[in-house]
């Protein structure tokens, strides 16, 4: 996406599309490096998710084959998983914090706004973008290319609006999708054990201790993944169409624009994250989607 200049109904210069070229190298790097880290992080978290799923099914295999140590083996599984949860989850929140300040310099380079260093803090080390960026095969960095859709004519900084709003719409359907996902997951493993539970015909107390304490760390990670990503999901749907409504007014602002940005910054820094997988399978549906919606800009 270049910068167009043209001269306006006043003979002043008018400026089109965005500040600075999203596919120089400079920007390449940018979006390189957060790409990695947030793929760092997401390992981490899936490496936590499975970790907690072992834990909490070997806890439940052993209560089941030697009742004898139930009370022990789940207040110790249930101690363990609480310790996962905090050594992973700080790791993964610092990889999500450097992505998300990374992605910042990307947008306010290419949008043409100031740092708020009161909001975002110190930018990232050149030295760990480059480490990161070159990590980044060049079939997907290839991949980086044109991160934002065409604006077409729009005029600056309307431009600047149009890209976040289509950066929130993006992200806010795949969370929703992926956060009723999980629930409806986490309500079936919930449903399958009171069946369990009701077919071997044990007491409440039995059952408690036999089933639920084990699979509890398992349901804390469903609803907590779930939950977060609706609630983000509900933030981006929300300033979606407040941008929305704004694009259709005159005067544009730059101070607008930088607002916005806080506060999509701010959202960035959720370590409520979606799988790889989940992310590349609905990329290319919510896209087409996108470049129909900006037609009616």
């Amino acid at each position: 996406m270049r910068n167009v200049v043209r001269q306006d109904e006043y003979g002043g210069e008018c400026i089109l599309s965005l500040k600075k070229d999203q596919n120089s190298e400079e920007c390449l790097d940018l979006l390189a490096a957060q790409r990695v880290l947030y793929r760092e992080a997401k390992n981490l978290w899936k490496l936590y998710g499975v970790s907690v799923i072992v834990l909490s099914l070997v806890s439940l295999i052993i209560t089941l084959l030697l009742p004898q140590y139930k009370a022990n083996v789940a207040m110790g599984s249930f101690t363990l998983a609480l310790l996962n949860i905090f050594i992973f989850k700080k790791s993964i929140e610092h990889k999500v914090q450097q992505a998300a300040t990374i992605q910042e310099e990307f947008d306010t380079e290419v949008f043409g706004l100031n740092w708020n260093k009161h909001i975002v803090g110190k930018r990232v080390r050149k030295e760990l973008i480059c480490e990161k960026s070159t990590r980044l095969s060049m079939s997907e960095r290839a991949k980086l290319r044109d991160w934002y859709p065409d604006v077409g004519e729009s005029e600056y900084p309307k431009s600047v609006l149009i890209c976040q709003r289509t950066n929130l719409y993006w992200d806010f359907e795949l969370r929703k999708k992926y956060g009723y996902l999980v629930i409806g997951i986490t309500i079936l493993i919930i449903f399958i054990t009171f069946i369990t539970m009701w077919i071997l015909n044990k007491s409440f107390i039995d059952s408690f201790v036999s089933f639920i304490i084990p699979i509890s760390s398992i349901l804390f990670l469903g609803f907590e993944t779930g939950i977060g990503n609706l609630k983000l999901a509900e933030k981006k749907e929300k300033y979606s169409g407040e941008i929305e409504s704004i694009i259709g007014l005159p005067g544009t602002s730059l101070e607008e624009c930088r607002q916005i940005q806080d506060k999509i910054f701010i959202m960035r820094n959720s370590s409520s994250l979606v799988i790889e997988s989940m992310y590349n399978w609905l990329k290319e549906r919510f896209e087409e989607n996108t470049r129909k919606t900006l037609k009616k800009l």
